[in-house]
């Protein structure tokens, strides 16, 4: 069956086939990342032509507190939460899943090929309210 016999409502894996498996991309150097951020955009948008219905700018969602933190990049293609993942290990660099933890965003505008990385930090602070108040 080829992707022009296939209906148009149905997004179809055809063209993510012949990419590495999902599970590998974080073991990708950012050297490797490169080859495959373009065969996953020639997929994408193969996918997108084949089955309009294809999201051309992914989202996916980071938070975290304590000591733990957690990713949500539920696209529907594992491949492409495999490189939402890939991008937030490695270039968010500030601590957002521990104490008072953070958080946010990352979009794939694959057309254009540009990631873009939103993020904030909780912050306590502390303020005096009361200095040397004699009783």
């Amino acid at each position: 069956m080829n992707a022009h016999s296939m209906s148009k409502s149905e997004p179809s894996t055809v063209f993510f086939e012949k990419l590495i498996p999902s599970s590998e991309v974080q073991k990708l150097t950012k050297e490797d990342m490169k080859v495959f951020r373009t065969e996953l955009r020639t997929a994408c948008t193969a996918t997108k032509l084949a089955f309009d219905n294809f999201d051309m700018s992914p989202k996916g969602y980071y938070n975290g507190y304590g000591d733990s933190g957690n990713e949500y990049a539920a696209t529907g293609n594992e491949h492409v939460d495999a490189f939402l993942h890939w991008m937030l290990n490695t270039y968010v660099t500030f601590d957002w899943y521990n104490d008072n933890g953070g958080g946010g965003d990352i979009t794939w505008d694959i057309i254009n090929d540009i990631v873009t990385i939103n993020g904030y930090q909780n912050v306590t602070t502390q303020e005096d309210v009361m200095c040397e108040e004699e009783f």
